[in-house]
C-alpha cells in the first residue's frame, strides 16, 4: 500500500464483491483500515477473512505477501495484530 488507504478502500471492496471466498480481500480491508485508525472496521474484516478460511494467520499474511522491503511486511502484520489476526 502505498498512503493512499481512501482509495484503496473501494478497491479492496471490489476485489471482495469479485472473490469473496477467499480471505484475501477482507485482509486487505483489514489493514487500510487498521491503517486508518479504523479499527472496528478492521476487526470485522478479520472476522469476515476468518468465517472464509477459519485458520488463516499471520504466518499465512506474511507468505501471501512476500515484500522486497521488510518494513513495509512488518507494518501491515502490525496492522493486522492491531486488527486482532493471531
Amino acid at each position: 500500500m502505498t498512503g493512499r488507504y481512501k482509495e484503496a478502500i473501494p478497491v479492496s471492496k471490489a476485489y471482495r464483491d469479485l472473490n469473496p471466498n477467499t480471505p484475501h480481500p477482507y485482509i486487505h480491508l483489514a489493514i487500510t483500515h487498521s491503517l486508518m485508525g479504523q479499527e472496528a472496521e478492521a476487526r470485522a474484516a478479520i472476522n469476515e477473512a476468518l468465517k472464509v478460511q477459519p485458520t488463516y494467520s499471520l504466518k499465512q499474511a506474511a507468505k501471501a505477501y512476500p515484500y522486497k522491503n521488510p518494513e513495509v511486511l512488518e507494518r501491515e502484520l502490525q496492522a493486522l495484530r492491531k486488527a486482532g489476526l493471531e
